[in-house]
Parts: C-alpha cells; sequence; structure tokens
C-alpha cells in the first residue's frame, strides 16, 4: 500500500467537495447577485485550486509546490 494513499485521497475528497460547492454558489449567484455567494465561490475554487495542487505536487516529482 502507498504511503500517500490517504493524504490522495483526502486531497481529492476536498477537491470535489470545494469544486461542487464553489460551482453552485457561482450558478445561484448568476440568478441572484448575492455578492456573499460570489464571495462563497471564490474562496471555495481557492481552496478547491489548492487541494489539487497538493494532490499534483505529492504525485508528480518533478512539480514542486510546497503546500505542505
Amino acid at each position: 500500500m502507498n504511503a500517500n494513499l490517504i493524504p490522495n485521497v483526502l486531497a481529492l475528497m476536498l477537491f470535489l467537495v470545494s469544486l461542487f460547492i464553489a460551482l453552485r454558489a457561482f450558478y445561484i449567484y448568476s440568478q441572484s447577485r448575492n455578492a456573499r455567494l460570489f464571495i462563497l465561490g471564490l474562496s471555495m475554487g481557492i481552496i478547491a485550486l489548492t487541494a489539487a495542487a497538493d494532490f499534483l505536487s505529492s504525485n508528480l516529482t518533478s512539480v514542486v509546490l510546497n503546500t505542505d
């Protein structure tokens, strides 16, 4: 078993959940124009990108992103 299995699964789950929340928040923002939904979508999008960067940096040795 790989030593990075649990961190990889957690990073993927964090990416998927935060991406779903971000997309849903932007969809509802486009209908209601509520500033709080825009801020939520932007924040969750940044968290999703950070989780994706963590996953990539832990699996690709040529990419060094210092996300630890």
